[in-house]
């Protein structure tokens, strides 16, 4: 009996050595980090580790204001459904050789494969994500170098998100939608119909009403909303893509 409880200490020991805890408030330190396109003013992460539960809030300044994202993995070995950027995203998560290595495919138009592989430094204050992004063929790498922060910290991130509402001008159906949730719901339409921005908006000057599928798009989603009110309690089980599948028209009957 004392020989199993010693070899179950051993194993227990090993596993908790193996799998540090990530979890914490970090911040990078651009200019030690490698990220595609322009670097943002501040990247900010609050990462919660609860067993095989990992969750982090990801908080990004740039020239186009405060981006936010909510991300959950598990380490269990079973996929997680979730969102990245509006499209939807399946992870699976797995601790090898000391790192959390993540494996997602987003899902869309132009389906991307990301890896990620999260290192912590033997002193825990230095946490490198390093990302391979798989895209229409091609390879897009990124390292973000991400320093320990005070708890105090993440305090920004722990606060509610300015809306779309006060965001943006003329938000009508979706004003009450944090400002982040509202693009991501953008770019999830722009999926459905298979359209960039300017099908609905005016170009730069996005606030206008002057296209009449702008108009059309508020339509389909009090329709939307009213069907997942009544007939779902809610869920959002009926949305763009249910019927447009990557199409301006949506497809009502099968093609001939």
């Amino acid at each position: 009996m004392k020989f199993r409880l010693s070899l179950i200490f051993i194993i227990a020991a090993t596993l908790f050595a193996q799998n540090p805890n990530i979890s914490g408030v970090w911040k990078a330190d651009l200019s030690k980090s490698k990220m595609n396109g322009p670097a943002p003013s501040l990247y900010l992460v609050i990462i919660d580790q609860q067993g095989p539960k990992v969750t982090q809030i990801i908080g990004v300044k740039g020239g186009h204001g405060e981006q936010r994202q909510s991300l959950v993995y598990s380490t269990e070995g079973k996929p997680v459904t979730g969102s990245w950027r509006g499209l939807p995203m399946r992870s699976e998560a797995k601790w090898q050789d000391g790192a959390l290595v993540v494996d997602a495919k987003v899902a869309g138009l132009h389906p991307m494969a990301i890896r990620e592989k999260y290192t912590l430094s033997s002193d825990g204050q230095v946490l490198t994500v390093s990302s391979v992004t798989t895209a229409n063929g091609k390879d897009m790498e990124q390292t973000l170098v991400l320093e320990k922060q005070p708890d105090s910290a993440g305090d920004a991130l722990r606060k509610p998100e300015e809306t779309a509402g006060a965001r943006f001008k003329n938000v009508e159906i979706l004003k009450d939608l944090p400002s982040s949730q509202f693009i991501d719901a953008m770019r999830s339409f722009s999926m459905s119909l298979g359209v960039d921005c300017e099908h609905c908006h005016v170009q730069n000057d996005f606030a206008s009403d002057n296209k009449p599928a702008k108009g059309m798009a508020r339509k389909m989603l009090i329709m939307t909303h009213g069907i997942n009110d009544q007939t779902f309690g809610g869920k959002m089980e009926v949305r763009c893509y249910t019927c447009h599948r990557g199409q301006v028209e949506p497809q009502s009957r099968p093609a001939f």
